[in-house]
């Protein structure tokens, strides 16, 4: 059996017979009916957008244009676009979703603009109505899983980085014995015959080469380890940003590097671990600075966008393989000759215990970005002390 019009179609094609005063009761039905639709479907909980192919936001209710921090009375002629949304990372991720028109996915978004929230995410493109628009379900999960989830991964890294540590430690106690006693060997040979030395003299070398670049190993991953607990206070982002600059300027110079900064003045202190901190701009730093041996361009920029606070690192370098992207916060991974594979991954996971996040963007031959977001926290006001003493 055929699915039957909508009444709307069939009432437009007998238009002409229709008395005026039917009409204006029709007419009257159906506003009303759109305004109980339009209430219900803005006092929902969940987030609801429809968006075409193109980015464009056709429709939002206001659970939606809150979590998301756009306008949900848009007149029909000035849509917005998912391009305009604050939250740049997951405005990237919408465009590249839709604009592919993927199957039916559910996925979960950390957002921190304009406000910190942890929400669940449905995309289904439609299939009858107009198969270029696909809905957006939003359900907020921040209570659920944000700090549960937050609390839990910086545990995980926390352990591993201890049970890492103490294997660390135990392993250089007998390196530090094998490169006494490869010392001691050498001695030794050098009294052997000159004819007989040299067949055992090449394989005394590899061992104190190994051993050596072994023991560098694990001094590096020890010190990358070994972190006092966190201590936030209220500071400034911008200075910390200047004494990191101050610590890093010889190196960029003698490299050739230019630099260009610009700072928003509205930064103005909020809730910081500075050492931490101090030790994220230095490991990307100096990630920018050993991307440009023979020199290049180097812009930093910190910006206040909403409840959250930008830092953004970009150069001139080498620029980052595709391939190697996926990895380059993970512990041990470097495509550097001389590389710890420490760095980026120290700088990850300090990130991550402020509660924000970091984002690369690269082209191979062309350059890196890094962008660094983190929530604005001011330190909670306290109460004015009375004295309760009822004898005063």
């Amino acid at each position: 059996m055929p699915a039957q019009k909508p009444f709307i179609q069939q009432l437009l094609k007998r238009l002409d017979r229709i008395d005026r005063e039917s009409l204006h009761q029709y007419v009257t039905n159906l506003s009303a009916e759109n305004e109980l639709l339009k209430e219900s479907f803005n006092r929902l909980r969940e987030g609801v957008l429809l968006v075409d192919k193109e980015g464009t936001i056709l429709l939002c209710n206001q659970q939606a244009a809150g979590w998301l921090g756009v306008s949900s009375a848009s007149p029909p002629s000035q849509h917005l676009k998912l391009s305009q949304l604050e939250d740049s990372p997951l405005s990237h991720h919408l465009r590249a979703k839709v604009s592919q028109h993927v199957e039916n996915s559910v996925e979960d978004v950390h957002l921190l603009n304009p406000r910190e929230a942890y929400l669940r995410m449905f995309i289904i493109p439609l299939q009858e109505a107009d198969p270029s628009v696909s809905l957006i379900l939003l359900e907020d999960r921040t209570h659920e899983t944000g700090e549960q989830v937050t609390i839990a991964r910086i545990a995980r890294i926390e352990a591993l980085i201890r049970l890492a540590a103490g294997v660390a430690h135990e392993i250089g106690n007998p390196l530090n014995i094998l490169f006494i006693h490869l010392q001691l060997l050498q001695k030794q040979l050098n009294k052997i015959p000159e004819a007989t030395r040299k067949s055992f003299e090449k394989g005394l070398q590899v061992l104190q080469t190994e051993t050596t670049r072994l023991d560098r190993i694990m001094k590096n991953f020890i010190r990358a380890t070994r972190k006092p607990p966190l201590r936030f206070r209220p500071e400034n982002l911008n200075q910390i940003l200047d004494e990191a600059l101050s610590l890093m300027e010889p190196q960029l110079v003698n490299t050739n590097i230019r630099i260009a900064i610009k700072k928003d003045l509205r930064l103005t202190p909020f809730l910081l671990d500075k050492d931490r901190l101090h030790q994220i701009l230095i490991n990307l730093l100096k990630n920018a600075a050993e991307s440009m041996p023979k020199g290049g361009h180097l812009s930093i920029q910190t910006q206040r966008k909403g409840k959250t606070a930008l830092i953004r690192i970009q150069d001139t370098g080498d620029g980052i393989d595709a391939k190697d992207l996926p990895h380059i916060f993970e512990a041990y991974y470097t495509t550097k000759a001389e590389g710890s594979g420490l760095g980026l991954m120290t700088a990850y996971n300090s990130v991550m215990e402020h509660g924000g996040k970091i984002d690369v963007d690269s082209q191979k031959g062309k350059g890196t970005t890094f962008t660094v977001t983190l929530p604005i926290r001011e330190a909670a006001l306290q109460l004015p002390k009375y004295d309760l003493d009822p004898k005063k």
